[in-house]
């Protein structure tokens, strides 16, 4: 378990390299979202004290890399997702590499985790004011009721500088400890059946709900629609050709980096 951050990269750029192999097999597109577009921007590679990869893909090509995938990855690798393995803890999939294992200190139990890259479905929404503001509070809603389900398995409880109403959920999860009395799987079923409800194809605006930052994922699908080729590390990634839009709504002054003690929000141990 001991390794460097660095090799953790690396092998996470291998996992990387094969997931690109099966999109252009298929011709899915794929593209960086998050903290991997900011390094790709702000660094030419990962955030230098970035632990995982964050790509997304559409609804219908997030399902068809589901569906092909387990066939086609390399012996070693593993696809993860909730509807196929039980022990699989959040709703993005994952392709992971057991052979490389770290510690994850974030939450209320520390776990032993493979080197991952996280995959995410970006799903459509509603295009009417009153229909996307229900929408957006059931699905704030179901994802609130997921995390207490699983509480002291995923929440991160020493994550830095988290908004008020953060924080009283947070204390309210350690003290009811609700999780004991809730069905995970069928939280996340009702989570992916909202989440799937209005067509990524159909929608004006497009959101991966289920990353870190919600709702200021939410922006418009011409976003996703006008792609370019960033550096990252030794590849060329896509991602929106707009990236001053994307990242000034996740991150707001993203060329600064932030404290030293936000920078793992993972808390893993490398």
């Amino acid at each position: 378990m001991e390794h460097t951050l660095r090799e953790l990269q690396n092998c996470e750029l291998d996992i990387v390299k094969e997931i690109l192999k099966i999109c252009e097999r298929h011709n899915l597109t794929i593209v960086m979202i998050g903290g991997t577009f900011l390094g790709a921007v702000r660094h030419k590679g990962f955030i230098p004290w970035d632990d995982d990869v964050d790509l997304g893909f559409s609804r219908k090509d997030y399902d068809k890399f589901l569906e092909v995938a387990p066939k086609e990855l390399p012996q070693g690798y593993v696809l993860r997702h909730f509807m196929t393995d039980p022990t699989m803890p959040y709703y993005p999939a994952q392709v992971v590499d057991p052979s490389f294992e770290i510690l994850d200190v974030s939450a209320e139990v520390p776990k032993t985790r493979s080197a991952w890259v996280d995959l995410f479905p970006l799903d459509g929404t509603p295009n009417g004011k009153l229909g996307a503001f229900v929408h957006k509070y059931r699905l704030l809603y179901l994802r609130m009721m997921l995390k207490f389900s699983q509480f002291s398995q995923v929440v991160a409880v020493n994550l830095k500088n988290r908004p008020l109403h953060e924080r009283i959920l947070v204390a309210l999860g350690k003290h009811l400890r609700v999780e004991k009395y809730m069905d995970t799987h069928k939280r996340m079923l009702l989570v992916d059946k909202s989440l799937k409800k209005f067509p990524y194809e159909k929608s004006s605006h497009v959101i991966n709900f289920m990353g870190a930052y919600k709702y200021r994922e939410l922006v418009p699908k011409a976003i996703y629609d006008d792609l370019a080729e960033y550096d990252f590390e030794d590849l060329k990634l896509l991602a929106p050709r707009d990236y001053d839009y994307y990242l000034r709504q996740l991150y707001g002054d993203y060329m600064t980096p932030p404290p030293v003690e936000e920078q793992n929000k993972h808390g893993t141990v490398t």
